[in-house]
Order: structure tokens, then sequence, then C-alpha cells
């Protein structure tokens, strides 16, 4: 048992946006830090943290698990130099590079490994692993080649006629992949048949690009929004396996191959894509399954969050050319690294795959380990990742560590190639990202990571929490916090630990469904952890909040965004375009509205933190209002989009004073100042503001402050201090009292003037 740790290099993986929120939180979590320097990149972020001796393996195993913002962790088990150099570009100075690789490689101190797999136990023993990163137990199959040049700019498609981030699939790659499935399938046991009793059906065809390359006879397209005459208009989920065997009854088995949907969002809901193999097998009861997807998905771990039917197994997999795809609307070639997913139907032997699957898992082989490498492309332009992988395994293999395959291995080393050296990395938690393993949102069912849908990610969710509940000054304790765009509840979930004390929290959103959702979260949190929760789920819209004002001590809301690009300052919207929500009923989410409510339902100095990708239109709609901008994030990965999460603070409202010379029987003039002040803003307010939209009258109140006799003068004079609604911002409470100075001067009483 190894004890103590001498002076250790972590390697930790940020995403991008919230290098601040880590940083902060290492130096809480790891006492002794020696050293820590970043390598900042726009998606994401690498840390280099070194600590000191003295530290027990679990002091660092706590540390470790303390983290909410880093995503995985490495550390350094060994550094070796090499006489590599960025001039290293000939076939016999790789070939001594690799043999200095395996030398070095093959000297690694035991007590270094043991001390890295005892953090890893240590880790593992209080985490599950129900959302691990086990291997793909398929075959991995050799990548198709695109077989012919492909005209891409010649084949556009009216974009009238398309949804949203629609791509085809290019021909030549199209018939490359379904040569790659059918040879697969025709080759496995349990769907070996005659190819004439074979029915394909290629769900959400598209423009057909699989289905030209399927038999004429024993094959049919089906699609919502068909492009191609060859294809059916029809939604495959809805598609019915009696009306199958009626239009081919000559047909023993089914085979489908299918594009569907990525997302139904741009934030990676995976759903689509398990609906789509789900009703392949539970309900069309087909033999196999091939399936294009993301390689994100390509994980048993998001199967299982998602609910995949146990009736699929995965027999192979393959990655699909590089750009594979094109954009129809422009006929540009699109690349997404993706894979194709082959699964095969388990009804007839689910037990012995079920047992197979358990003996393949990543804790099967305690004390397995799987060797991986990197290198920078620039520097070693000829040398390929395979070979040098392949020198380090075989380096560790002579120092007698165990190497297993992927998807058996517990334990998983990593070698880093730089200019002058090798730096062997273990990963100290490939089961489960610590964002993921910390969050109130992790034992989410049916959903991708864990993580819930149409929702930002967690670490990402607590940041926004955090940056607006917890305020510079230890006696401002947030009491009252609201999410206006809840979802399905991510950054509700998480702002119930973002502070220590006890609060309220009003959590709405426009629709029934997810809010009920969010309900069913909220009580489950409280079941799990005996949280004290004291929590309100409502349905409201966002443009128009039913809370009175200066209520809130915080306000966080994940913006949505669809595809706002003709214009900087256009705002996005959803739901229809800014004139049809009158006629369906429901409006559109607007940031003007969204931000304006905020600032009313907010107290003077409280904050609003504020996600959007769109965040040129987020700054353009804030900037009609009374919000003063206390930070923002120069990017924050919101998986796949950019965007920035923006911090900021209600500022008091808006005042002006306005003296006036009196006599020395003069009383407080001050409702006789409102009344005035009144009736002349309300005539203008409609011209001058018109996208404040206020239904009350921009002057809240008249004061008198001061009074003061001015020897020189012999003259009283009064101060009254005129104060606005919160909405009202500097600039514009300057106008308003040009205005009420005009309205008060033809009404002065003798005696009485302006100063």
């Amino acid at each position: 048992m190894v004890d103590a740790v001498q002076t250790t290099k972590l390697l930790l993986t940020v995403s991008g946006g919230l290098e601040d929120f880590a940083e902060k939180q290492l130096k809480w979590c790891f006492h002794n830090i020696v050293d820590l320097h970043w390598h900042k990149g726009p998606s994401g972020s690498q840390l280099y943290l070194t600590f000191a001796s003295n530290s027990t393996v679990k002091e660092v195993a706590d540390a470790v698990n303390r983290l909410d913002f880093v995503e995985y962790v490495f550390l350094q088990i060994d550094c070796f130099p090499t006489h590599a150099s960025k001039g290293c570009t000939l076939e016999k100075e790789f070939s001594l590079l690799l043999r200095e690789v395996e030398t070095a490689t093959s000297s690694i101190s035991k007590s270094a490994l043991d001390m890295c797999e005892t953090i890893s136990d240590a880790i593992d023993a209080t985490r599950g692993y129900d959302v691990g990163m086990g291997g793909l137990t398929g075959a991995l199959l050799p990548t198709p080649e695109s077989l012919v040049d492909y005209p891409l700019g010649t084949h556009k498609v009216a974009y009238d006629s398309l949804d949203v981030n629609t791509i085809y699939t290019i021909p030549s790659a199209a018939q490359s992949i379904v040569k790659t499935v059918k040879n697969h399938v025709y080759n496995q046991p349990n769907t070996h048949c005659d190819e004439n009793k074979i029915l394909w059906i290629d769900a959400g065809s598209g423009n057909g690009a699989f289905l030209n390359h399927l038999p004429d006879n024993s094959s049919i397209g089906v699609d919502t929004k068909p492009q191609s005459a060859k294809v059916q208009q029809m939604d495959y989920l809805s598609l019915d396996r009696s009306w199958l065997e009626k239009k081919f009854p000559d047909h023993e088995k089914l085979f489908v191959i299918s594009n569907p949907p990525f997302s139904l969002s741009s934030r990676g809901d995976y759903t689509p894509i398990v609906q789509f193999i789900n009703y392949t097998f539970d309900i069309l009861r087909a033999e196999a399954m091939a399936v294009i997807c993301p390689s994100k998905f390509a994980r048993p771990r998001i199967w299982k969050a998602l609910g995949l039917t146990a009736d699929a197994n995965l027999t192979g997999r393959f990655f699909l050319p590089k750009n594979a795809y094109y954009n129809p609307s422009n006929g540009k070639a699109v690349d997404i690294h993706s894979y194709c997913l082959i699964f095969e139907s388990t009804r007839t032997n689910r037990k012995n795959d079920d047992e197979e699957a358990e003996a393949s898992s990543p804790h099967a082989s305690p004390h397995g380990v799987y060797v991986s490498s990197k290198r920078d492309k620039s520097i070693f332009p000829g040398l390929a990742t395979l070979d040098l992988t392949k020198a380090i395994a075989t380096g560790l293999d002579r120092a007698k560590v165990k190497l297993v395959p992927e998807r058996k291995a517990r334990h998983f080393i990593q070698g880093k190639l730089e200019p002058s050296s090798l730096e062997l990395w273990w990963h100290v938690n490939p089961n489960q990202p610590c964002s993921v393993v910390n969050s109130s949102s992790i034992k989410v069912p049916k959903h991708s990571l864990g993580w819930l849908s149409l929702s930002c990610k967690p670490g990402v969710a607590l940041a926004m929490s955090s940056a607006a509940m917890n305020k510079t000054k230890s006696d401002e304790k947030c009491h009252v916090a609201i999410d206006i765009l809840s979802g399905e509840g991510t950054v509700s979930l998480e702002a119930c630990r973002a502070v220590s004390n006890s609060f309220f929290l009003l959590s709405g959103d426009k629709s029934f469904e997810r809010s009920l959702k969010t309900k069913e979260h909220m009580l489950k949190l409280r079941q799990s952890t005996k949280h004290p929760l004291l929590v309100d789920v409502v349905v409201w819209d966002a443009n128009a909040l039913p809370i009175r004002e200066d209520v809130a001590d915080a306000v966080f809301a994940d913006l949505p965004f669809q595809g706002s690009t003709k214009n900087s300052h256009q705002e996005p919207v959803v739901g229809g375009d800014a004139e049809g929500w009158k006629k369906d009923v429901t409006r559109p989410v607007s940031y003007s509205d969204i931000l304006r409510h905020a600032c009313r339902v907010l107290k003077p100095k409280g904050r609003a933190a504020l996600l959007s990708p769109d965040f040129k239109a987020l700054r353009h709609a804030a900037g009609k209002y009374h919000w003063n901008s206390l930070w923002h994030s120069k990017s924050v990965n919101l998986g796949g989009l950019s965007g920035k999460l923006y911090l900021m603070e209600r500022q008091e409202a808006s005042t002006k004073d306005l003296s006036m010379w009196v006599t020395p029987t003069t009383t407080d003039l001050s409702d006789w100042i409102l009344r005035i002040a009144q009736e002349a803003c309300s005539s203008e307010v409609s011209e001058m503001l018109p996208l404040l939209s206020l239904k009350v009258n921009p002057v809240r109140s008249v004061t008198l402050g001061s009074t003061y006799f001015h020897e020189k003068k012999k003259a009283n004079t009064h101060c009254y201090r005129i104060e606005f609604e919160s909405q009202i911002r500097n600039i514009q409470a300057k106008e308003l009292e040009k205005l009420i100075r005009k309205a008060i001067e033809p009404k002065l009483l003798d005696g009485l003037c302006l100063r």
C-alpha cells in the first residue's frame, strides 16, 4: 500500500469558459500547490498542477473528488528525455526515436505505477459505475473511402424545404458505407440469410443516398420531408410491421440503415438516435441496424443513460470517411467526426450476450492497462500515432505491465511526446468526468452523459448559479433566486448546492412537460440528499413574468438560441416569428423581454447570470435596460456551440435632483411636483422610450430632500429628489428631467423659481 505521494504533477482538462472557477476551487482543494499554469483553448483548456510531497493518497483522492469544474484528471507517472526535435523528419530519425521511447518505458518505476493505481482505486471506491466509459464491444472495421469525386457545388436543394442543420451523405461515401455494412451483417452467424430474402429500410432517407445503393426490389426509403422521388413521405417511427409484411411478403428478415437526426437542439441531446434504434428492434423486430451517429454518442454510458433497448447488441463499428457529408443548401462539404454503429438483435441469445457483456465490462479485469499516445502533428508530421503507441506498449510489456484491450481495461496510460521528452500520464478518472460525478443531475435517467436534455452542462450550470448567488460581501446572502427558463431543471438542481445558506428558489418554464420533469428531479434530489429544498416549480411565459418587482436576490437563465445569423443585433426567438406569436397564442422568447423582466424582479444590486451562444444579441438587449456588467467569460463550451456567460448587476433606480428658490412660508411641494412630473412623462414616454413598453409611469416618487437658507441671497431653497422606475437608465432619466423642468416652469407661483 502506497501511503505517501512525492512531488507530483497533475494534468486536468477543463471545459472552455470555466477556467476561473476551476482555478479558484483547485486552490481550495489542494493546499500545497507548488506550480500552476494553463494551456488555454477556445473549447477547452489544460491545467498543469504541481503539488508538494507529504500528501497522502487519501488527501489526493479526496481533493480530486471535490472538483466540480474539471472533467478529467491525469497523474504523471514519469518523464523521459529524448533526442527528438522539430527537425526530426527522416524515417531513420523516427526509428531511433521509437527505440528511445521503447527503452525508456521499459525502465518505468513499479512504485510510480502502484501509486497511480492506489489513487485510482481510492477514487473509484467512492463512486458508482453507472455511467462508466466502458469500451465498445463490437468489432472495429476499417474506415471506408469515397470511391469517386463528387461535384458538390452543382447539387443544391431549395433551402426553404430543409430543416435547420440539414446535411446529406455524399453519394460516393454512401456507396462505400452500404458496401461495408452489407459485408459485415451478411457474415454474422445470427443474421446470415439469402440476400434475396432480406428487406432493407433506409430510415430518414432524405435524398436517398443509401437507398440508391440498396437492391431496388427489396428496399424502401422513408422520410418526413423526402428530397427524392424514390423516397416515400412517411415518418419512420410510425411504420408498421404488418404493413411491411403485406407489401413485401417474400422477405424473411428486416435490415435497417439510417442517418437519424443527430439532435433536436444543439446541446447534445441524442434522444432521436435511441428512439430510432429502439423502434427498429422493439416494434419492427428487425434483425440488424446500421446507424450513423456522432462519435460522442458511441459510448455505452450514453446508451444506458438514454435507455437503449436490451435487444440491441453492437457487433461492429467504423468511422465515416472524412468529409462524408455535404450541405444541400450551398453544396459545400461538411466534416463531422462520426461513427457507423452496427447493431444486431439479441432476442434469441440475450442471456449469453449479457454474460459476455458483463465479462467485457471495464471493471472485469482489475489490473489491466490500456495504452494510447498523442503527439503534435506539426512537430512530428511523419510519425504515425500507431507506431508511437506500439513502442510505448512494447516498453511497458517489458516492464511487466499487464496490457489489455480498451474494452477490458480498468486503467489507462497515455503517452505524450514533446519536442525533447516523453511524458507518461495515468488517467485517474476514466469512468466518469468530475463535473458529472459531483453534479446533482448525474443520475437523471434517459439523458446523454447524465445531463438534462435541452439544458447546459452541470459544470456550466453550477458556475452560473454560483456567480449569481455568491455576493462579494459575506453578509450579503441570497435568500430568493429565480430560474427564468428552467428547461428540465439542470440550473435549478445545481443552484441547490451553489450556496451553503437556505434560500427560496422559483423555477419556471413555458413547457408544462418540462416543468413536471423539473419537479420530479427536485423530489429525487430531496430524497437522495435530505436537502431542505424550498422550491416552487411553475409554468409561465418568460416574456411576462407574473412576479412583483424588487423581490429576487439572484436570477439565472440559459437563454434559447435559434440560428440568428443575418444581423449581429438580430435577437433570436423560439417558437415562430415576431408577428406569428399572436396567432399561435404562444409568444416566442425575446431577449429584450427577458432582460426587462429580470431587471424588474431583481432587487437593487441583485445579480443575473445569463448564458447564450448569441452574445451579441444578449449584449445589445442588455444595453436597453438598467444593467451594470460585472464580468463575462471569454468563451464557454456549450457542447458544440461557443457561448458566453454574462454576470450582470441591476443598478439602483436612477434619481435626479430638482432645486427651487422658495418663499419662507412655502411648504413641502412633493405631491404637486409628482403630479406634474407624471403628467409630463406619460404624454411623452411612448415616443421617447418605445423599447421599454412600460405599463406604469416612469416617475415613481418625489421627496423633499433638504431645505436651507442662502445667506448671501437671503432666500430659502428646497431640494427635491425625483426617483424613476428601476428600468429607466441614467441617460433616459436626464431626458425625462428636462421634460419635467419644462412642465413645471410655466406653473410656478410668485416667489418660486427653479435653480
